[in-house]
């Protein structure tokens, strides 16, 4: 009986170490946070004045970032790389609360595909 607490003690010791140098390493990982858009001088690279109170962000695997602008009643896209806002702002009546991206043929409305969904209040 002795022998066999002996070994489970073992064991479990064996195992506690293994998980504590594990999870050591995974702390030990890093990264680099950048701050690419901001509506504030100075808090970001970019310089967005759309950007208020961001609700939402979507995109697809070809399409550029579309982020909800809450504050302003707008969707603005942006570059995910560089952070530069693009050339097309589109109004969104009521200020969206967020908004997702849709790839299928099910949305149809007017003869019109729409892509993004808009939330609101």
């Amino acid at each position: 009986m002795q022998l066999f607490l002996q070994t489970r003690f073992a064991r479990s010791l064996a195992i506690a170490i293994s998980l504590t140098f594990g999870a050591g390493v995974a702390a030990a990982q890093h990264y680099n946070q950048i701050n690419l858009v901001s509506n504030q001088t100075g808090q970001a690279t970019n310089k967005d004045l759309n950007l208020v109170n961001g609700w939402g962000i979507a995109r697809s695997s070809t399409s550029p970032w579309w982020v909800s602008d809450n504050g302003t009643g707008k969707a603005t896209i942006y570059n995910g790389t560089t952070g530069l806002p693009g050339s097309l702002v589109v109004a969104v009546p009521g200020a969206p609360t967020g908004m997702v991206f849709n790839g299928t043929l099910l949305c149809l409305r007017s003869d019109t595909l729409l892509f993004s969904l808009f939330s609101r209040n």
